[in-house]
């Protein structure tokens, strides 16, 4: 039988609101993951929605100077990870682009090789989040084959649109792999109502994936 060995990092990300303090975090990171992962141990590797910074409008006002383009510091750090630890990681950063600022997922072969990037489709704008300033949407879907699983990403709000995971059942995708910045506000506790939801509506094994710390978990 086929499986999946797969690591979800539940990770705290400290006050990231310049570039050092990013780089500084990034850094930590990779120690933390290699800490607890070992070459070939796991097949996919998934850090939540931009796990390079912190989430929060004050890092959001900081993005000119924490911002990337696709091959920036957190492609570095994650490239150089996948290659040691020859496993697929999933990662998300804030990513500048030709068409703006996005919210993205990447996703990193075992090789540093990037597979394919995934842009937040829905901008979330209520509650504690505040995206809608700041970032664009995405405009496209992404698969990827991991060990014989066909995997696709989203991202936080992504899960509110029942159109995105028929689409992703009508692919034949076997998982999705959802990261989010889940905050304990008035909407914390309706997402993993929706996570059920979804994987039940639609027979597709689900991953909801949060960052860690007393605002946030639950992953």
């Amino acid at each position: 039988m086929t499986s999946l060995r797969l690591l979800a990092c539940q990770i705290e990300i400290p006050e990231t609101r310049s570039a050092a303090a990013r780089d500084k975090h990034l850094d930590q990171l990779e120690q933390k993951i290699l800490a607890h992962a070992a070459p070939e141990q796991y097949d996919l590797i998934v850090l939540p929605e931009l796990s390079s910074i912190e989430y929060s409008e004050a890092a959001f006002k900081a993005l000119d100077q924490l911002e990337e383009p696709l091959a920036g510091p957190s492609y570095d750090m994650v490239s150089d990870l996948a290659r040691r630890l020859k496993s697929v990681i999933s990662f998300g950063f804030p990513h500048r682009g030709a068409r703006g600022r996005h919210i993205s997922q990447g996703i990193m072969g075992p090789d540093g090789g990037l597979i394919g990037r995934y842009d937040k489709i829905h901008i979330a704008q209520f509650g504690a989040s505040a995206e809608a300033p700041y970032f664009s949407a995405g405009e496209s879907l992404l698969t990827v084959d991991v060990a014989g699983f066909r995997i696709a990403p989203l991202i936080c709000y992504d899960i509110r649109f029942p159109g995105l995971t028929e689409r992703l059942r009508k692919a034949d995708v076997d998982l999705v792999i959802q990261s989010g910045a889940y905050g304990r506000d008035f909407s914390y506790s309706s997402w993993h109502a929706f996570a059920r939801v979804r994987a039940i509506e639609n027979q597709i094994a689900w991953l909801g994936l949060n960052r860690a710390g007393a605002f946030w978990g639950g992953s």
